[in-house]
Formats: structure tokens, C-alpha cells, sequence
């Protein structure tokens, strides 16, 4: 018990394991290295326990039988061509895959858990199988003894697994179909897991243009093999007719022009830094450009890892330009937050010299007149050509919309991304909008999808009536990635309204802008997120009015304007709640940053709600030595700084229960009270956060009105000018 086998490459007999492992000390036989796997002819355990395989390949069948338990495979390949399954955990006991690949050549199962096997994990897993399915679990006793999650399942016959059905082995073709009967399988796909062909990669090798490439929990691969890259000198380029000579431009107007480009094998995956959500990611494609005949050029950098959009503002109506498409080879260093200084050190297949991709010219249009605006009707499940009644899908038409149309969600949850490709203009803005206020919801695909709408160098675009739930985690997300439910990069001009923001379940923010600015926030509601809204270096005025901040976990805002000239301005909003760590830790309410403009604000406070520190500025031994709350962020002969503002009571901030809940139980009471207490010792808020969390409660506008005891709402009218305090559902037409 305890010791450590590591083997060399190399080709080995079947190991024959006598002795047992402790739970504390187990047998740990690993492949050495980060080269060649070594290879076992097969794995045939009986009677052992407490034995963990690590990052071997196994080129032939793994026979787990009954009398095994507490046996782990990690970073292992396993392959076989038989009638048999590859892999087969039969009456076993406590049995874990994670990161492995298993692949079935011949007409059996790639993995068959089979008879009263008990506490079988799959995660992070491939399981491909030729003839037969992926997954057999037809004959196991009880379906709820396999845990399966982030796993990819992929067969070319006609059943993508088998399931018990009333006892009766069953096949099913879809993932769907799979989890209806095996729970929990969560968050798994069934694609081509593109395994590399080139000479020299391992069997298991996948390519950077594979679906598992960053289909893990943390966004990390799924599988044994790694991502296998190769020189970066292809580039994917769409040809439009109307713009002949200028490869990947997608619009343009008379001050822009809109491009897109796929690099498939630039994916920094396998060498990008991975310390820290903080740290720093690879610029890996720019676009240089000028104007013809003028000595200065310019360069815009893409943010992709694969696919590039870049649109080029402030250009001059009727003026010809040129533009090269580049692969750097010192790739700048760039953070959720900024552009660095500093380069990183690529891998030795990048290019020694700037690799240029292609180059083009194009002429803007003295003026810009696309015509009436288009609208594209989308679905979850949209497969159509974008009418009410044959929607697509919004990943479609991300890249369909131009400026001056209009993207409009049927209800439904989408585990998908808004990104468009073109920019819209002052005249001609870009729409996404729910066709009802509180039916569209953009699920973060089980906290791995990094974003619901991601903006980058876009301008003129709407965003309405949308609900954010379950993103990526930034913490344990790839480093220097780019996370945000809303996110916004290099991008001006944007209005967000009328939606709901849920940080439930994960450490990120709903509103991460860099270099963003001229920014509408209304009417819109954000609920339990460390910081809801996050900058460095605006770039425009920032504009937060009528809108509900609930129960944030650190502090409202992270705005830091660097100095600039623009203006931050916070009004008719509603600040309710915080977390009781926080509380105690000394974090302000809103935001330690002093803003331009507050006012007409409503600043709820518990009874235990101490010291009342809100922030702006002031410290929190001079909130404490003002009184805290208001008191303390007003400033004698400043107009605007919050002498307009209230501390509601407590009765002025119920919250009523929700009438459309997909959970018509929920909650238990009819309020939900914020009392400054821990979450988990606040029952119906408790019970809220988990019904969020798990996806069976969407929380809409309607949750967050609150309503006095004479059942108004105490807060109407109370704004600037007569203005409402908090959101409100809008009335429609």
C-alpha cells in the first residue's frame, strides 16, 4: 500500500496486482512523462482495491469484474477492436474515469457498466465506439448508480447508447434521450472529437479545432490526449461578392469595415498561462491597415483564439484602405481588463517572423443606406431560415445580423452565445430582443459557457428583455480568459435594458467592460455577484438608472475610471442587500471608487446591517465617524451626490414570489426578505439560490418588484423627476 510504479515508453505484459491499497495509500502506477504513453496489452483486475492507473495507454481490453472496488483511471487511452466492450466495469464498486479515452474498433460498446456496479464515475471522458454505442448501461441494475458529466459520446452506428427501459435494454440515439434515463449526465456532448492525423501525434491527440478541446468543467479538454498543434499558416477567409479584393470583410459602412477570419490552428490552449483568472492570454491575429497613400498604419488586435472579428471605426466616408491579416510572432499580452506591454513566448512551432495571411483593399461608401432592417426570428432548437415560424438559431444569426437589424428570442433557454460579426451605427443599431420580457433566457451550458452576449470593437447595439444565468466561473476558468455574461470590448454605444443578471453559482460579473464606454444600464436587475459591473479605462459616459441591485456577495460596482474624462452616473436605482461576510470584512455596498452623479437612490440596510457603509469614496472609518449610510456620502453643497436618496425600511422591500417559476412550488412563503444574515440561514432566499443554481427556477423581473404591505410599490415615484427607484416590468404595448 502507498508505493509508486512509474513506467517507462514502452510495451508492457498485463500487470498482476495481489496486494490491495488503502484509501489514504493507494497503488499508484503511472506512465512517466509527458511523452509517449506507455502502452499495457490490456488490464484484467480481480479482487483488487485501491488502485489508480495514470496516463498509460492500454491497447486492449480493461476487465473490471465484481469483486474489484476503488479503482481509478486517470489520463489513460484505452483501445480494443472487438465484440466486446472496451472497457467493462461489471458489479464493481466505487469505479472513477476521468480524462479518459476509450475507443471501440470493432462492433462492441466503448464502455459497458453492467450488473449491481455501484458509485461509478465518468467525467471529462471520451467514449467513441465504431458499430456499437458509446455507452452501455442496459444492464445495470440501478441507472442512478453512474455519475456522468462533461463527457463526449460518439459512435457511427445507429445507437448512441444503451439504456434500461422497464428492465429492458434499450437503444438511444441522442444525448437527450440518454438522460432521461441515466441522471445525472450533465453538461456532455455527442460531436466528432477530431483526433489529430498528423505524423508524430499520439493516437489520442485531439486537434485545435476539436469540440473537446475546451469542453471540460473548467474549460480545460476532455480526454487523454492533448491538443495537438501545428504551424499556424492556414487561414479560413470569407469571400463576399459584394466586396471583391478584400477577403473575410463582412460589411461596410461609410466610417467602418467589419471583418471576420478563422486560423485553425493558432489555439493557445496547450501554452497560454493558466495561473490565474487574472493573468494574461495571447493576442494571436491583428488586422495592420492605412489609408492608401498615407505613411502611418494602424493596428487592431483580434481577441479570438480561432475565429476573429474586428471592425475598424472612425474611418473617412469615400477613402480607400488597406489592410494585411497577421499572425504575430511575439503575440502581445492582453487581460480581461487591458492590452500589456509585454509579449509571450510562444511555442517552438509558432513562426519565427510575422506570418501574413492574406491582405485586401477596400473604398468606403460616401454615405450608408442598408436599406429597411431585417428581422431574424431565433429558437433554442432553431434550424430554419429565421421567420416566426421556421426560426434559427441565435449562433446563426449572430453571423446573419447587419446593421440595422433585428434578432428577435422565442421563448425558450439558449445554451448559446450572441456575437455578431458587424458592427451596427447610430442610424442603423443591431437588436437583440425577447419577444416576451422574462421568456428568454441565456443559460451559461451549466457554468462553462463564458458568455450570453459577447461585444468586441461593435457599436450601436440593443440588448432587451434577456435573462443571464449560469456562466463560467472566472476563478476556475481558463487564465486570462474572457469572462462576463455581458461582455464588452473595445466597444461604445451599447444599451442594456429590461434584464435580469443571475451571479448564482459561480465568482463572476454580469457587465465586464474594457475600453467600453457611452453605456446605457436600465431598468435591468442583478442578483449575487461578487461585482455586478467591472471596467478599467472607460472609453464614454456610463449611464445606471432604475435598476435593482440584490444581495451582492462583495460590492455592487468595480468601475475604475483611470482619470478619464467621462462621466459615471448612478440613479433611481435600488441597492438591497449584501453578503454578511462582506458586511463584517468591511467591503463597502456599492463601490469603493467615487463616482460623478448619484441620486434619487434607495440604500436598504438589515437591522444587523452594520456599519451602513456605502461607499463612493469614503473610507470606511469616515462612514463610521458620519453615522454610515447616507449620512456619510453626502457632501455638504454637492448637489448631486445622493440629497435626494432614502434608506427604506424593511416592509418597503419585500419581494414577492414569483408566478411563472418552472418550480410553481417555489418558495414555500410568499416573500423573500434579505435580512443580512448568511444566505444559507435565510430559508426562502436559500431555497431561491439553489432552485437558481440548478437551473429549475428562471428568475425574472417580476421577483424583484417590491411590494409594500398595502401591496403598492412603496418606491414609485420617488426617482428624479418623478422617476420609479428600482426595475420594473415594462409595460408593452
Amino acid at each position: 500500500a502507498g508505493d509508486t510504479v512509474y513506467l517507462l515508453p514502452g510495451t508492457y505484459d498485463p500487470p498482476s496486482i495481489t496486494k490491495a491499497g488503502t484509501q489514504h495509500s493507494p497503488i499508484l502506477i503511472r506512465g512517466r512523462g509527458n511523452g509517449a504513453k506507455p502502452v499495457l496489452a490490456g488490464l484484467h483486475l480481480a479482487c483488487a482495491r485501491h488502485v489508480h492507473f495514470e496516463n498509460l495507454h492500454m491497447e486492449g481490453p480493461v476487465q473490471l469484474d465484481a469483486t474489484v472496488a476503488d479503482i481509478e483511471l486517470r489520463r489513460c487511452l484505452v483501445r480494443s477492436i472487438s465484440d466486446e466492450p472496451t472497457v467493462s466495469v461489471a458489479g464493481s464498486a466505487r469505479i472513477r474515469l476521468d480524462r479518459v479515452t476509450v475507443i471501440q474498433e470493432g462492433s462492441g460498446a466503448a464502455l459497458s457498466i453492467s450488473g449491481n456496479a455501484r458509485n461509478v464515475s465518468v467525467t471529462n471522458s471520451i467514449l467513441q465506439a465504431t458499430d456499437g454505442p458509446a455507452l452501455d448501461v442496459g444492464m445495470l441494475a440501478d441507472p442512478t448508480a453512474l455519475f456522468a458529466e462533461y463527457n463526449n459520446y460518439v459512435t457511427r452506428g445507429l445507437a448512441l447508447a444503451r439504456v434500461p427501459v422497464n428492465e429492458t435494454p434499450t437503444d438511444v440515439a441522442t444525448i437527450s434521450a440518454l438522460s432521461e434515463h441515466i441522471a445525472p449526465n450533465r453538461y456532455s456532448i455527442a460531436e466528432d472529437p477530431l483526433f489529430s492525423v498528423d505524423a508524430g501525434a499520439p493516437p489520442d491527440a485531439i486537434r485545435p479545432d476539436s469540440p473537446c478541446v475546451s469542453a471540460s468543467g473548467q474549460a480545460a479538454p476532455v480526454g487523454s490526449g492533448e491538443v495537438w498543434s501545428v504551424p499556424p499558416d492556414h487561414v479560413i477567409l470569407t469571400d463576399d461578392e459584394d466586396y471583391p479584393g478584400a477577403p473575410g470583410l463582412r460589411q461596410l459602412t461609410d466610417t467602418s469595415a467589419s471583418l471576420t477570419w478563422w486560423t485553425p490552428y493558432t489555439s493557445s490552449a496547450t501554452w497560454r498561462r493558466t495561473s490565474a483568472w487574472w493573468d494574461s492570454y495571447p493576442i494571436l491575429s491583428t488586422i495592420r491597415w492605412k489609408r492608401q497613400g498615407d505613411a502611418s498604419v494602424y493596428e487592431t488586435f483580434s481577441h479570438g483564439d480561432l475565429y476573429h472579428r474586428v471592425t475598424l471605426h472612425d474611418l473617412e466616408p469615400g477613402a480607400t484602405y488597406t489592410y494585411e491579416i497577421v499572425i504575430p510572432s511575439r503575440p502581445r499580452r492582453a487581460t480581461i481588463y487591458e492590452i500589456q506591454t509585454g509579449t509571450y513566448d510562444p511555442p517552438k512551432f509558432w513562426p519565427s517572423e510575422d506570418l501574413i495571411l492574406s491582405h485586401g483593399t477596400f473604398t468606403t461608401p460616401l454615405a450608408f443606406d442598408p436599406g429597411p432592417g431585417r428581422i431574424y426570428y431565433v429558437a433554442p432548437d432553431g434550424a430554419g431560415v429565421g421567420t416566426p415560424e421556421s426560426p434559427t438559431n441565435l449562433t446563426v444569426a449572430s453571423d446573419l445580423v447587419r446593421a440595422g437589424d433585428t434578432v428577435v428570442c422565442l421563448d425558450g433557454v439558449y445554451r448559446e452565445a450572441f456575437t455578431p460579426a458587424v458592427t451596427g451605427t447610430a442610424s442603423h443599431p443591431i437588436r437583440l430582443k425577447a419577444q416576451n420580457i422574462g421568456g428568454v433566457c441565456l443559460d451559461g451550458s451549466g457554468y462553462t459557457r463564458p458568455s450570453g452576449v459577447q461585444l468586441i470593437w461593435m457599436r450601436h447595439v440593443e440588448i432587451d428583455g434577456l435573462i443571464f444565468t449560469r456562466s463560467a466561473d472566472k476563478a476556475a476558468y481558463r487564465a486570462g480568459s474572457l469572462v462576463g455574461q455581458c461582455l464588452l470590448i473595445e466597444s461604445q454605444d451599447i444599451a442594456i435594458r429590461n434584464s435580469v443578471f443571475s451571479g448564482v453559482g459561480s465568482y463572476g460579473s454580469a457587465i465586464v467592460l474594457r475600453h467600453a464606454g457611452n453605456l446605457d444600464i436600465v431598468n435591468n436587475v442583478f442578483f449575487c455577484h461578487p461585482y455586478a459591473v467591472v471596467s478599467k479605462r472607460i472609453t464614454g459616459d456610463i449611464h445606471i438608472d432604475r435598476n435593482t441591485w440584490y444581495a451582492s456577495t462583495i460590492s455592487t460596482f468595480g468601475i475604475d475610471k483611470r482619470d478619464s474624462p467621462w462621466d459615471v452616473s448612478i440613479t433611481n436605482n435600488l441597492f438591497m442587500g449584501q453578503s454578511a461576510s462582506k458586511i463584517t470584512g468591511g467591503a463597502p455596498m456599492v463601490t469603493g471608487r467615487p463616482f460623478d452623479h448619484s441620486n434619487a437612490n434607495a440604500y436598504f440596510f438589515a437591522g444587523d446591517h452594520e456599519p451602513r457603509y456605502i461607499g463612493y469614496g469614503v473610507t470606511l472609518e469616515e462612514s463610521q465617524a458620519a453615522g454610515g449610510g447616507l449620512a456619510a456620502v453626502r457632501v455638504e453643497g454637492d448637489a448631486t451626490r445622493d440629497h435626494d436618496s432614502i434608506e427604506p425600511t424593511r416592509n418597503d422591500v419585500m419581494l414577492p414570489k414569483d408566478a411563472h417559476a418552472i418550480n410553481a412550488n417555489w418558495p414555500p412563503t410568499d416573500y423573500v426578505v434579505w435580512d443580512g444574515q448568511r444566505l444559507r440561514e435565510n430559508h426562502a432566499l436559500g431555497l431561491f439560490r439553489v432552485d437558481v443554481r440548478e437551473g429549475t427556477l428562471i428568475p425574472t423581473l417580476e421577483m424583484f418588484v417590491p411590494v409594500g404591505a398595502d401591496g403598492s410599490n412603496p418606491l414609485d415615484g420617488l426617482g428624479l423627476d418623478g422617476a420609479d427607484i428600482g426595475a420594473r416590468v415594462p409595460v408593452t404595448p
